[in-house]
């Protein structure tokens, strides 16, 4: 019988590590690894035959305040890599401390980490948990399940580091999974273009961060969002700008969450004699199989006066990309 074990994924040590290492000189967004590929492929490689049957992924969020493109990013791979039930993204926002003039900063990954691998060896779920990250900040974590006989616990690392080693073991422990530069190649996905590929736009540049840049929209303006009543659960609602994300005839844009509600602005104010120009309102998934997304025009105002809204809704549990666009014909 296979044994079950739980992958634990420092995500930004794993990735840049692992492109500075085998990248070959690429950008980071070319190569940005899958986490459910990555947890597959240690189970494979375990002594005894294995099945990775929890993947927990720690990462830091962008602010969209602060870095619209890579929030959306990174949105967008949560909401790809989550398909797989196995996985479970957990996030902690980046600290923008002297933010312009020095880059964000991950803040309570480690402790984040840390917990979780302390929780799930007391708990006693799986046959074995396996960390991969080169923190050492996370040797007390392993140090404690060791000396206490947890759980069995692993570690990986790609080759070329320094594996995390317990202080004075010999030989070292904990056991490590040592990936090589084929296997780099085999977890990696290349990311460009596919956050906005909605849009149907051309980049104009790529920027420093990994993820392209857009011209910017025609004067926009934010909307207060209302949280969606939710029977099961209480999930986060999130509203988020893309005004520097999108180009050519998109006048607004929003990116709505799963269970949320977001309001979708044509700029401008009409009346009768002078209507809003010929548009439409369009809405898609970042999973192509959502049936739950729906969308409803309010003119807000009475006949001599009013504004165009329309309200979006995603009852499901993936990413919407919501725009409103110039049309050639009335209508």
């Amino acid at each position: 019988m296979a044994e079950s074990i739980a992958v634990f994924i420092d995500f930004q040590n794993v990735h840049l590590v692992g492109h500075a290492l085998h990248g070959g000189g690429s950008e980071p967004y070319r190569c940005v690894p899958d986490p459910a590929r990555l947890a597959d492929l240690i189970a494979g490689k375990r002594k005894r035959p294995s099945t990775a049957t929890a993947i927990r992924v720690y990462r830091g969020r962008p602010d969209p305040n602060h870095q619209a493109t890579l929030a959306a990013g990174n949105d967008a791979q949560k909401a790809q890599w989550t398909r797989d039930r196995r996985v479970q993204v957990i996030r902690r926002q980046l600290n923008y401390r002297g933010w312009p003039n020095l880059p964000p900063q991950e803040k309570g990954i480690d402790v984040a980490i840390a917990v979780d691998l302390m929780h799930l060896a007391f708990r006693k779920h799986y046959d074995a948990l396996v960390l991969f990250s080169g923190d050492t900040d996370l040797l007390p974590a392993l140090e404690i399940i060791k000396s206490l006989g947890l759980c069995h616990v692993e570690v990986a690392c790609w080759a070329g580091s320094k594996p995390l080693r317990l202080p004075g073991s010999n030989p070292p422990v904990p056991w490590c999974h040592f990936l090589s530069a084929a296997d780099w190649q085999a977890v990696t996905e290349d990311w460009k273009g596919r956050v906005l590929r909605t849009f149907s736009s051309e980049p104009v540049a790529t920027a420093a961060s990994g993820f392209i840049t857009y011209r910017h929209a025609p004067a926009t303006r934010r909307g207060k969002l209302d949280a969606m009543p939710e029977r099961k659960h209480n999930l986060p609602t999130n509203y988020e700008r893309l005004d520097d994300q999108i180009t050519g005839d998109v006048l607004d844009s929003i990116l709505v969450h799963a269970r949320s509600r977001g309001a979708l602005h044509l700029p401008g104010e009409y009346s009768t004699t002078s209507p809003a120009p010929p548009h439409s309102a369009d809405i898609t998934s970042a999973d192509t199989g959502n049936q739950g997304c729906y969308k409803e025009r309010r003119n807000l105002g009475g006949p001599d006066h009013y504004t165009v809204t329309y309200d979006i809704w995603n009852y499901r549990d993936s990413v919407i990309f919501a725009q409103i666009t110039r049309t050639p014909d009335p209508g």
